[in-house]
Formats: C-alpha cells, structure tokens, sequence
C-alpha cells in the first residue's frame, strides 16, 4: 500500500526497540519504506516497502545484531580471560560460529 507493510504486532516491536535502545517511531519505518536520495535534488524519498523488502530488512537486521554481539561476546571473553602478566598468562577459549547453517537446504 502506499503506507508500506505494517508490523503486525507493535508490543513485540517496543520489547525490540527497548533492547536495541532505537525509537519505535525509525524502527517501524524501516520495515515501511526504503529510503532513496534522489541524486538530483539530493532530496530524501522514503518509498512504500513490500512484503519481500520488509522481509529482506527483518533478515538484514538479525544478520547484523547476531554479527554484533557475536563479537562483543568474543571480546568480553577476551577481556575476562587475559591474565593481569600480560598474554603469557592468557587463557584460551574456543568458540565455534554456527550461524548460517540452516540457509542450506541441508545442513
């Protein structure tokens, strides 16, 4: 429509928002518009997104906070586990990225 998709369920949406500390009013935007700059007038146009586009940008995002906090966490253990001696004490941890997988068709 010309509003663009709707996020079809809002309270969902602020519980998001709340964690990610984003206004609800941009986040529910991203899912109803892509925004182009005309490269003329350098106006900014926001164009209704459809259900393909919303979905794409839904996937976007969790790729993005999954990538994010998957390197927070591999800093923090790093932080955690380096010995005040510098890295002759350091302690190893391994940790193995499974993310992705399940975009096979068999995994």
């Amino acid at each position: 429509s010309a509003d663009g998709c709707r996020i079809c369920d809002p309270d969902k949406a602020a519980q998001i928002c709340e964690l990610l500390q984003v206004d609800i009013n941009d986040f529910t935007k991203v899912f109803q518009f892509k925004t182009l700059e005309d490269p003329f007038t350098k106006k900014t146009i926001d164009m209704p997104q459809n259900e393909e586009g919303s979905s794409n940008t839904r996937h976007s995002m969790a790729r993005a906070t999954y990538s994010r906090l998957f390197d927070w966490l591999v800093w923090r253990i790093n932080q955690s586990t380096s010995g005040a001696a510098g890295k002759k004490d350091m302690k190893k941890i391994g940790i193995l990225d499974i993310y992705g997988f399940e975009v096979f068709e068999w995994n």
